[in-house]
């Protein structure tokens, strides 16, 4: 495991820091020609990987985690050569996201009880994605689903789907007032109010965008715009990213929500194809750049403990924002630390690395992401 790739640690590590440090990087750019290299080696191992846990299989899931193996095993197929294995593990999973959709379930967890909404969007933003790689026939069936799980967002229920002869809802998407754009966190059966909160608010972001990408249907790329201007407006003064849990500010959870806040960033660029957008989010954007800077730890990571996965997605949205504004060479060094970890066997597999799936995809994207920025939100 990493056998290969650690050959070239050694000297391999110091190798890619320099590279993207150094004096010779240009504006617009992270990575040199041998840096990039090695990221492909590594982004081969985790693919190699995640096709061969078998996502689709009995041990497989249709979250969030799933989701991240998906687009990782995607960017894999683009980045790699065209990898058959990857793209057909990714189609697989679709399939079976597809299946569970129909039947009112992708919004289900275990034994039936309804779990919030957010992983739900993730799985169907997904599905959205791979929209892009499927077949005639898979197309109409993914886009069917994906929209029909749009549309229980924004319409609702006539009745509770998991409560026998409860009133179901209008929608969680709120369309008006000072919280517009936000949408509410589970299914709520009659509860007439639906308060704001921000996993959510960021995950139905990435599938309005999606949407957008595949239809171009307007009323979706509104939706996405909407609820990035929501999740902006949110912060505090000091640009930290709040956790807004049914309206109410939940302290010490800023971690849990920084991985979807960030995608949704970086979806709104790639896929809604709005400059103005784009412009004022990266200039709103610069207290949370430098909220990041302040919050690097000891170690040159984010969080304490397992916390410190949410570095992966807080280096890609770091990456993001150097390449999309006027050059900040404060950045890049604030990325060497992690990857030296990861490309570390002893770290890496202490990290979780080609161990666990969780932390398995959010490396692969990030190392996607490091090679194509964008990669994991649209297809090459």
């Amino acid at each position: 495991m990493m056998k290969n790739l650690s050959r070239n640690i050694v000297g391999g590590v110091l190798l890619v820091l320099s590279i993207l440090v150094s004096n010779e990087v240009q504006a617009k750019s992270l990575f040199g020609k041998d840096a990039k290299k090695q990221l492909k080696e590594y982004l081969t191992e985790i693919c190699d990987w995640i096709e061969s846990s078998d996502i689709a299989g009995q041990g497989g899931g249709f979250g969030l985690t799933e989701a991240r193996l998906f687009r990782t095993l995607l960017a894999g197929y683009e980045l790699l050569g065209k990898d058959q294995r990857y793209l057909l593990a990714a189609m697989r999973w679709c399939d079976l996201v597809a299946q569970k959709q129909e039947a009112l379930q992708l919004s289900q967890g275990n034994d039936g009880d309804p779990i919030d909404l957010t992983e739900s969007s993730f799985a169907a933003a997904a599905l959205a994605h791979g929209w892009n790689y499927a077949d005639k026939r898979r197309k109409k069936t993914f886009l069917k689903v994906v929209e029909g799980y749009a549309h229980i967002l924004t319409e609702g229920f006539k009745k509770d789907p998991f409560v026998n002869d409860q009133k179901g809802s209008e929608g969680w998407i709120i369309k008006e007032g000072s919280n517009k754009g936000a949408i509410g966190k589970r299914f709520l059966g009659d509860q007439s109010v639906i308060h704001p909160s921000t996993a959510s608010t960021a995950a139905g972001s990435v599938l309005f965008a999606q949407l957008y990408k595949v239809t171009k249907k307007r009323s979706y790329r509104y939706l996405a715009a909407d609820a990035i201007r929501w999740l902006i407006k949110s912060r505090r003064m000091n640009g930290e990213i709040p956790a807004i849990v049914e309206g109410v500010m939940v302290p010490g959870d800023t971690l849990k929500v920084i991985p979807h806040c960030t995608e949704a960033f970086q979806a709104a660029t790639y896929l809604l194809n709005d400059t103005d957008l784009t412009s004022w989010m990266l200039v709103e954007l610069d207290p949370t750049v430098r909220w990041f800077v302040r919050s690097q730890n000891g170690r040159g990571l984010w969080g304490k403990g397992s916390e410190e996965a949410v570095t992966a997605h807080i280096i890609i949205f770091l990456a993001w924002f150097y390449l999309n504004t006027d050059t900040d060479e404060s950045i890049p060094p604030l990325l060497d630390p992690a990857w030296k970890l990861w490309f570390n066997p002893v770290h890496a597999q202490s990290f979780g690395i080609l161990m666990e799936k969780p932390v398995t995809g959010l490396i692969g994207l990030a190392t996607a992401e490091m090679l194509k920025p964008g990669i994991t939100f649209r297809k090459k």
